[in-house]
């Protein structure tokens, strides 16, 4: 009766090791696909701000804010560019720190799935 409980208990917690670890690994794809988008908008923001900076001074730009554009100087633009790129930046390091956690995570589940298996085997 005993061993019938152990190995429910030991089923139940193989379940939600490994309920744990795809979840994570879920979030690791997500982190990697928002990692990537943000590297693509931090480009693209870059090859903005050297476009920008090649233009004369007293070329009329225009910035987009909300459903309209506002006459903005090229200074103006490219120093909110700069600070949008570092922000993005900042949230790209987040993820990457955020990814490493979870990496960590699926390592430790699929260690204690080890852990659990070999427990059971040397139980029979």
């Amino acid at each position: 009766m005993s061993s019938s409980v152990a190995d429910a208990e030991l089923k139940k917690a193989f379940q939600d090791l490994q309920i744990k670890k795809i979840n994570n690994e879920q979030q690791i794809k997500l982190s990697e696909t928002q990692i990537q988008t943000l590297q693509r908008r931090t480009q693209h923001s870059g090859l903005t701000i050297k476009q920008l900076q090649s233009l004369p001074d007293g070329t009329r730009t225009y910035q987009g804010v909300g459903r309209m554009f506002a006459l903005q100087n090229v200074q103006v633009i490219c120093n909110n560019m700069d600070k949008s790129v570092n922000d993005t930046q900042t949230r790209i390091r987040s993820l990457e720190d955020k990814k490493k956690y979870l990496l960590n995570e699926v390592n430790t589940a699929q260690e204690n799935l080890r852990e659990l298996v070999a427990t059971r085997q040397q139980s029979r």
